[in-house]
């Protein structure tokens, strides 16, 4: 990591007040790591038993921007003697009711296994609303004397993970001859960690020409990707809210897919695009182990519409997206986030004209059919969305970054992912594959039958769902989120589409079309002066959009 000698004091490398040790007997608990938070702990005497009270750290502790975000615990625990139960309060935590409520449980890896997985409690009956929060308890019962164990809020996944993951993948394929991967410091962040950009493509088609950006900040190294001029450019990023992990693992199972030589999915993705994408946004709040902020308690993602140098990361960043924007190749924007009030994984989009919307809807709809764990029906496209303050610091969503590229491009495919750190609510059917589908399905008249289920039906079969994420189940999420854009651009090798209940691609595109004119903005079709708004009756007034739309194939 590199070192800046102007930083404020509490950004200096060697203060880390949520990195600490405490000792009791023989007994440790240990926060001195990356992306590690516990700031007190005090033995409570008036119980029987080991019992621990733990305090964590909020974010930008001891500043001027301190913020009140105290999610994120990150901490070890060893020296307790073989089959000890130990037990331990967190204290004054935000008030996370409703994700404990419904089952969530933090995470815990023991050296016996070195296996990460949920605690198998029910943290919802120990919740104690507090004046500043709440106290949540959990136990846990050591298996050998030696075991060190590690506790967390959910999966972690810390700068030196993603560091290391890295430096294994740039290893086995920067000289590969298929596929083309580029690891490059994009800019540093505020305390000098590296802003990762890696470009992952297929070899053909590129030039002599690099990926150069204006600003002095942008690529430090003067490490320059190449430049693809035939090919359009997917954006995918995550971590600019530091606590929200899942966006990680959704992110690592993207680029697991994109390296996958033996997929013919992967295969036709990197011959279609070029992927660049961004695995830490916020690299110093990843390793304070913040919640939401950077090192100075700025929520990056409100600072999209202007950036400045004091938000180099998000500065960098916007200048890639406006540049790839400027030469026409910026083709879709996917910034991954996680989320405690709601369950299951969706997206926030943004609303549009009639048209641009049903481009934008069916992607998501594409989504729900190539992986389990994406709910399309808990998706969000309102214009209200667009510009909801947050409750904790007033900010507008209008400075996020699918918001504010979405405004200043106007490309329809700009997207939030949103991952609970729980459960889903519902698990998609995944039907059969299919090798010989072919997308030019020519015309045919809608019947009333097709007109039933495009009204009717939600199309894809859904079960409740009764188990919590795991890391691979984000991972899936990412696989079928990238395999979605192979189906809207009807390249998908191995497509579900004709094993599912719309057997075509235009069924399924009618059907977001008649969805979507049911909701607002779009009841009157106002954005087609040749599509008649006069009709009252949702039938024939879907039937006149479809003459106008789908059936000459003008659309």
């Amino acid at each position: 990591m590199q070192q800046k000698k102007d930083l404020p004091a509490y950004c200096l490398p060697n203060v880390h007040h949520q990195r600490n040790l405490f000792y009791f007997g023989s007994i440790e608990f240990n926060s001195d790591f990356d992306s590690g938070n516990m700031l007190k702990v005090e033995r409570n005497h008036e119980l029987l038993g080991l019992n621990f009270n733990i305090w964590i750290m909020p974010d930008a502790y001891l500043t001027q921007k301190e913020m009140k975000y105290k999610t994120w615990f990150h901490f070890s625990v060893q020296g307790v003697s073989k089959n000890t139960i130990i037990n331990m309060t967190l204290k004054d935590i935000n008030f996370q009711q409703k994700l404990y409520k419904d089952g969530h449980q933090p995470v815990f890896k023991s050296s016996v296994n070195n296996q990460w997985q949920r605690l198998d409690q029910n943290i919802a009956n120990t919740i104690v609303q507090t004046e500043n929060g709440m106290d949540i308890t959990f136990t846990y019962t050591f298996q050998d004397t030696d075991e060190l164990v590690y506790f967390a809020f959910t999966y972690p996944w810390s700068y030196t993970d993603n560091q290391e993951m890295l430096d294994e993948i740039e290893n086995t394929y920067q000289f590969d001859k298929e596929i083309y991967f580029h690891r490059s410091v994009l800019v540093y962040s505020k305390e000098y960690r590296n802003v990762e950009l890696i470009t992952i493509t297929s070899s053909n088609s590129k030039s002599q020409d690099q990926l150069k950006l204006q600003s002095k900040i942008s690529f430090p190294q003067q490490k320059y990707p190449l430049f693809f001029p035939n090919k359009r450019y997917i954006f995918i990023s995550t971590r600019v809210h530091p606590g929200e992990v899942p966006g990680s693992h959704v992110f690592n199972g993207m680029l697991k897919m994109l390296l996958d030589k033996q997929d013919i999915r992967s295969k036709n993705l990197r011959e279609n695009f070029v992927f660049v994408m961004i695995p830490l946004i916020n690299p110093d709040g990843v390793s304070r182990g913040h919640y939401r902020t950077d090192s100075q308690g700025c929520n990056l993602n409100r600072f999209y519409i202007n950036p400045g140098l004091d938000q180099p990361e998000i500065y960098s960043i916007k200048e890639l997206l406006m540049h790839l924007y400027d030469k026409g190749q910026l083709y879709c924007y996917m910034d991954l986030h996680a989320q405690a009030s709601k369950k299951g994984s969706f997206i926030y989009g943004n609303c549009m004209d009639y048209k641009s919307q049903i481009e934008c809807n069916l992607l998501t709809k594409l989504m729900a059919l190539n992986t389990p764990y994406f709910e399309y029906e808990l998706c969000n496209f309102t214009e209200k969305n667009m510009y909801s303050k947050d409750k904790s610091d007033g900010l507008s969503k209008e400075g996020a970054g699918r918001v504010a590229l979405y405004k200043q491009t106007r490309n329809s495919l700009c997207y939030t992912l949103e991952c609970n750190y729980n459960m889903p609510f519902n698990l998609n059917t995944m039907y059969s594959r299919s090798s010989n589908y072919d997308f030019k399905e020519g015309k045919f008249e809608i019947d009333q039958n097709i007109f039933n289920m495009i009204s009717q039906s939600n199309g894809i079969e859904q079960k409740l769902c009764d188990y919590p994420y795991i890391s691979s189940h984000y991972a899936n999420l990412g696989e079928g989120m990238l395999e979605a854009i192979l189906d809207l651009n009807k390249i998908n090798p191995i497509s579900r589409i004709p094993n599912s209940p719309y057997k075509n691609y235009t069924t399924l595109k009618m059907q977001i079309a008649f969805q979507t004119m049911k909701q607002l903005p779009y009841r009157s079709v106002k954005d087609y002066s040749d599509v008649s708004s006069k009709s009252e009756d949702e039938d024939e007034q879907f039937k006149l959009i479809y003459n106008q739309l789908f059936k000459n194939n003008q659309y």
